[in-house]
């Protein structure tokens, strides 16, 4: 039967080069989070039926040093109320410079009818305060929840319209449940 041994200067060697690869992927996944991608969790129901409460998310945090955010997109952003920052999920309806109006029951978009065929129910202002048709400031993008009785977004005074800089990324694939596995749209 054969022995090795491992002398003091190896086993150094060893620890060092253990501590080396840990630090190499520790530091690789802060900046694969911190500028590529993110995993997400949905809470609530402001998104279904696209989404539902307690799916898992991919959130592509680098496509909008690509390109900019799109009508349609489903983002991430943080939204502070009250001195506490929560994460929403919402989709883009109106980009910089859009009219957005409500009329019986439709979303209009620079005066036309936007379809929405993920709606399962008609849309309607929900903050007395807020005054249509608005036009989305630069910079700024109008966002709604799919399930529109049960979302908090760009209807709300309190919410408003998002602002670029506060835009984590796009909501890109489903990765639970499994069964649901998939790209998001």
């Amino acid at each position: 039967m054969s022995q090795i041994s491992v002398s003091e200067d190896n086993k150094g060697k060893q620890i060092f080069l253990f501590i080396r690869d840990l630090v190499i992927c520790v530091l690789i996944a802060f900046l694969f989070i911190t500028f590529v991608a993110q995993n997400a969790v949905v809470s609530g129901e402001s998104m279904y039926p696209t989404l539902e409460d307690g799916q898992f998310l991919i959130v592509n945090k680098f496509i909008y040093h690509l390109s900019e955010p799109e009508r349609g997109d489903i983002i991430v952003f943080d939204h502070t109320e009250s001195n506490r920052t929560e994460r929403y999920i919402k989709r883009i309806i109106g980009t910089p410079g859009d009219e957005i109006d409500f009329r019986d029951g439709y979303v209009y978009i620079n005066g036309q009818q936007y379809v929405e065929d993920y709606i399962k129910v008609v849309t309607m202002p929900t903050d007395s305060s807020v005054t249509y048709p608005i036009t989305v400031p630069a910079n700024n993008y109008f966002v709604l929840g799919d399930n529109r009785n049960k979302s908090k977004d760009s209807r709300y005074n309190i919410v408003g319209t998002v602002e670029e800089d506060l835009i984590l990324g796009k909501a890109s694939i489903r990765i639970w449940p499994i069964t649901k596995f998939g790209f998001v749209e």
